[in-house]
């Protein structure tokens, strides 16, 4: 009768050992970071192999200074979603060694899982800025309709509009016309009831709002 020696087949050997504690048994893996400075912005990454315990170690050492670092470019607000996900995807791989086999020095220390890091609050600032961008968008009077009411600031080259609520204390006017991709209000004689036109030059054309006195 043949016996089958099983106990090493419970643990992988992969011929790899860490390159930071020299355990076994480790793989090949890339963790990365990112941060992103109002102008400026930097890619980073470390390489392995890593044993199950510093690879883990990395992943939420960089993963946490991502979190509040990677926001302040229009580019790191995509891109910062997408190292955090790689970094997932290799957390997932490295929870799949075994604990690893002493080597010739201690392995990092993993520390606090990710959702007890203050890093975690690093969160708040894409949405935040998401949520500021949606704020403005309601406000753009770019995209208002005939009907909607809009604030106004300011005089001449320096007025300021707002879309806003027609119930709204700030509430002035009515947009009774709009004229599209034009910067000429000669067209809102159109609409007798307009009194007042502001022009706006967006990236996706311009517009004239004829404006009406809001009568409450």
């Amino acid at each position: 009768m043949m016996v089958v020696d099983t106990t090493r087949m419970t643990t992988p050997t992969t011929g790899l050992s860490c390159r930071f504690c020299g355990a076994s048994p480790a793989i090949e893996a890339t963790v990365r970071g990112h941060q992103g400075f109002l102008i400026a912005m930097r890619f980073l990454k470390l390489q392995g192999p890593y044993c199950r315990t510093c690879g883990i170690a990395t992943v939420r050492s960089m993963t946490a200074k991502s979190m509040w670092q990677g926001w302040l470019t229009l580019v790191s607000v995509v891109v910062n979603p997408l190292t955090m996900l790689w970094n997932l995807y290799v957390w997932t791989r490295l929870r799949r060694l075994p604990e690893p086999q002493p080597g010739p020095t201690q392995p990092m220390d993993p520390g606090k899982p990710l959702y007890q890091r203050l890093g975690m609050l690093g969160l708040l600032i894409p949405v935040a800025l998401l949520g500021f961008v949606f704020y403005a968008g309601q406000r753009d009077v770019g995209g208002a309709g005939i009907g909607d009411c809009v604030s106004m600031s300011g005089t001449g080259r320096n007025a300021d509009a707002d879309m806003v609520d027609c119930s709204d204390s700030s509430a002035r006017y009515r947009i009774a016309g709009k004229l599209t991709n034009t910067t000429d209000d000669a067209g809102c004689a159109e609409y007798p009831t307009a009194t007042v036109s502001y022009t706006m030059e967006r990236k996706t054309g311009s517009y004239v709002v004829c404006l009406e006195p809001l009568t409450k």
